[in-house]
């Protein structure tokens, strides 16, 4: 030993030597020591343990060297392997935000083309190609979301936002979301989140809504007839937080025990046999459950082989102490108001009373119309009417129309209850028929407290307040602040530079594109700050990628406060701060949803004449626009009186169905009964829209008869006569404004001009559309030779027919 201390005693203190610690009566071990031999150093782990007599005095000492150079080598071996895994860990990350660009770039050119191909003049047999090519990429999109949020979990790259949210807003968003796919199925979809849930919460709106939509999906997928009920109630209310509990319930094919037990496994699906009804990647119920968990909450499911599944999941929210949570309080006259609610589904009824009864209603319930019927011929009787009624369209005794007319017939007009109809079918000869026949509300299924709410009040004749976020954004109306925009697009991708300058240019915006950052920098030289107005930049691209070339322009004086928006395909945590950092001001991602492009350039850009030097006609209010034979109010209330767009629609509209009846007999002679059903159903929707009645009930007419019969025929004869009428007051488009309004107008003439310059050096064939706001300016006879040129893709002789038409410019419009 004293050798040994000889040889450590520089490198080891006698103080923290095992065995003189163990002299002075402690047990000592240390694994840090060596022993130096002829052919390698051994690593010793040294242990000192004080040997006492039986009067407790100290005896001696005993020191244990034990070789620990396989322990050594097995943690050397761990250190290299967590270091690899870190590495690997670091690579998955870089490959992960790669490859979410690489495949959402293309992703947002099929859909983007998509979208712009569906605006062209498509036959039906097109039509109906592109819009399942649509469905298909969206699916595709879905895939790839779930891969890549698996990933992120996996990588520890997802976190969870705390923002402040209505629980509300999440549910209507699910309603508009599965709504569609349920009227599809012909299944009932029911929301019952309970009235005494707060509604005002702090936390992940997104992912909450990422849970409930997974699920709502896989519920409305395995059912083929029922129902799919979405449902919350409150488990603990704090002061500061509150727990939640969700249900998601159908009454589908249900599981077995075992495929229940391999449900929230990666890649696992309760079918794995080749044969297997219904696809998925097997990831969406394990993304849930990380969410779940990641919110303080756990996932669970019961189910039954043909009896239905029910899958519950509890999560945590913060309280919003800020402000007070929403009530939705009705006016004081209201309160205790009797209401009858007519359904033939229990459920349905079950949930609106609850709604109901949070509102301070007397609720009465039944599942007819002859029964409500009979409930309302009983409380007149008794002097004890009904101030509401509450009825659903579709009911195996009578539909929703027929009780609510013979409902009138039993009280003077003074006395009758307010009448809503509830339905799950936005169809538009059901809407038309709720606008003929005067309801005073409808409500679209899937109902949710605030739309009934909202129903109720306006029934009653008081406003609605909303909120920005609940507004419906049109992508065509409503955005009249942007035209004129100037907007410097950088992007490196061909596709998506044609994709996101259509979207923009088709609402009013002018558009340049510089292909990388350098290009971007080199075209602000050129410019003066009045000259543009926002960029949408592109992160990944070759020569200056987004990040360096903003950095750039924030150095800039006269651009260091222009709006910046960044365009990125990648889907990993992390990019937001680092867009921020680098000194953009927001974001949207790809594939781009033009939802979210719009309501971000609302955001950065502040409403203004799009070109001073120019005045900017006023647009005439709706009465004034009068067409003979349409109903031109309804339908400028449906574009929110946009006379502009109204006209626009209408020129396509006799562009399109000028030769409709021969078009329609061509498919009777080939003998195409659902190719005819299509296009008539197609042009029946059309007509209405676009406030022609007469044309509309000469379709639904037509619509109704049999094949090859004498009653079709003649049918089809009454519509060509109505069509031909309707065309004949097409033809005097755009003069059909009263004398007293000014021009319809909805881009000044410098503006029109210059999308359509552009759209001609380009050689793109949309320039054909860009045609129409210069109607405002010049006569129809001297526009249709450019038109035609176009059409004709004789883009050349295009702009030599512009520059004659700029040179003889009316008085009017200079």
């Amino acid at each position: 030993y004293q050798a040994y201390l000889r040889g450590t005693e520089q490198l080891y203190p006698p103080e923290r030597m095992p065995v003189v610690r163990a002299l002075q009566g402690q047990r000592a071990e240390v694994d840090d020591m060596e022993v130096r031999h002829p052919d390698r150093t051994i690593p010793l782990q040294v242990s000192g343990s004080p040997i006492w007599d039986d009067q407790g005095q100290l005896m001696y000492a005993i020191a244990a060297f034990s070789d620990i150079s396989e322990l050594k080598k097995k943690e050397a071996e761990l250190i290299e392997a967590r270091q690899k895994a870190e590495d690997a860990s670091r690579t998955k990350g870089e490959f992960l935000a790669n490859m979410s660009h690489e495949i959402r770039t293309p992703m947002n050119a099929i859909l983007g083309l998509n979208h712009l191909l569906q605006k062209t003049d498509l036959n039906p047999k097109q039509r109906d190609y592109v819009h399942k090519a649509q469905v298909a990429s969206q699916n595709l999109l879905a895939i790839i979301n779930d891969i890549l949020d698996f990933s992120k979990i996996e990588a520890g790259k997802l976190t969870m936002e705390e923002i402040d949210f209505d629980l509300n807003q999440v549910i209507n968003n699910l309603s508009n979301l599965l709504s569609i796919k349920a009227h599809e199925k012909g299944l009932e979809l029911i929301f019952n989140v309970k009235p005494h849930v707060p509604s005002q919460l702090r936390g992940d709106p997104l992912r909450l809504e990422q849970v409930l939509l997974n699920l709502a999906n896989n519920a409305l997928k395995f059912t083929t007839q029922g129902e799919v009920e979405v449902s919350g109630d409150l488990v603990a209310l704090h002061e500061d937080r509150v727990e939640l509990r969700f249900c998601v319930r159908d009454t589908g094919i249900g599981m077995s025990l075992e495929q229940q037990q391999r449900l929230f496994q990666a890649f696992s699906q309760a079918d794995t046999s080749t044969t297997r009804r219904y696809g998925g990647t097997g990831l969406g119920l394990i993304i849930s459950k990380r969410l779940v968990e990641m919110m303080g909450g756990e996932i669970t499911v019961e189910s039954s082989p043909d009896q239905g599944s029910r899958f519950f999941f509890t999560v945590q929210f913060e309280r919003q102490q800020a402000k007070p949570q929403s009530v939705m309080v009705l006016p004081q006259r209201l309160t205790g108001l009797k209401v009858l609610v007519v359904d033939d589904h229990q459920v349905v009824l079950d949930v609106v009373r609850d709604y109901l009864q949070g509102f301070s209603f007397e609720v009465h319930t039944v599942s007819s119309g002859r029964a409500a019927l009979h409930r309302l011929q009983t409380s007149q009787q008794q002097h004890d009417q009904f101030g509401l009624l509450l009825v659903d369209w579709k009911m195996p005794d009578m539909n929703g129309f027929e009780v609510i007319r013979q409902a009138r017939d039993l009280f003077a007009s003074e006395q009758q209850p307010r009448m809503i109809l509830m339905t799950a079918y936005g169809r538009e000869d059901v809407l038309q028929q709720a606008d003929q026949e005067g309801l005073d509300g409808l409500i679209l299924k899937p109902i949710t407290p605030s739309l009934l709410y909202d129903a109720i009040i306006q029934s009653f004749g008081h406003p609605t307040p909303e909120t920005p976020s609940e507004q419906p954004l049109s992508l065509i109306t409503g955005l009249e602040h942007l035209q004129g925009a100037r907007i410097l697009l950088v992007e490196d991708n061909e596709i998506n530079q044609q994709v996101a300058r259509e979207l923009l240019e088709a609402e009013g915006m002018i558009v340049t594109i510089a292909a990388h950052g350098k290009a971007a920098l080199e075209q602000l030289a050129q410019w003066q700050r009045q000259d543009l107005d926002l960029i949408l930049m592109d992160l990944q691209m070759p020569i200056m990628d987004g990040y360096e070339t903003t950095r750039q322009i924030r150095a800039l004086p006269a651009w260091n406060s222009l709006p910046i928006v960044a365009m990125t395909a990648d889907a990993v945590a992390g990019i937001r701060e680092q867009v921020l950092a680098s000194g953009m001001d927001d974001y949207v991602t790809k594939p781009i949803q033009l939802q979210e492009l719009f309501l971000t350039l609302q955001r950065w850009l502040a409403p203004q004449a799009p070109i001073p030097a120019e005045p900017v006609i006023a647009r005439p209010q709706p009465t004034e626009l009068l067409l003979s034979g349409l109903d031109t109010s309804a339908a400028l209330s449906r574009l929110a009186g946009n006379q502009s767009l109204y006209l626009r629609l209408l020129q396509q509209f006799a562009h399109d169905y000028h030769d409709f009846g021969s078009a329609l007999r061509l498919s009777l002679s080939q003998s195409a009964p659902e190719e005819v059903t299509h296009q008539v159903h197609t042009f029946k929707g059309a007509a209405g829209n676009l406030g022609m009645q007469t044309l509309f009930q000469a379709a639904t007419h037509l619509e109704s008869q049999q094949p090859k019969t004498p009653e079709r025929e003649a049918a089809l004869n009454a519509l060509e006569r109505e069509l031909q009428s309707v065309l004949a007051v097409l033809e005097q488009l755009p003069q059909a404004i009263s004398p007293d309004a000014p021009p319809v107008l909805q881009i000044d003439r410098k503006t029109a001009l210059a999308q359509l310059k552009m759209a001609l050096e380009h050689f793109d064939p949309a320039a054909e559309d860009l045609v129409a706001p210069l109607a405002s300016y010049w006569p129809s006879d001297e526009l249709r030779p450019l038109q035609q040129a176009i059409a004709d893709f004789d883009f050349e002789a295009a702009q030599a027919l512009l520059q004659t038409l700029e040179a003889t410019a009316p008085e009017a419009s200079a």
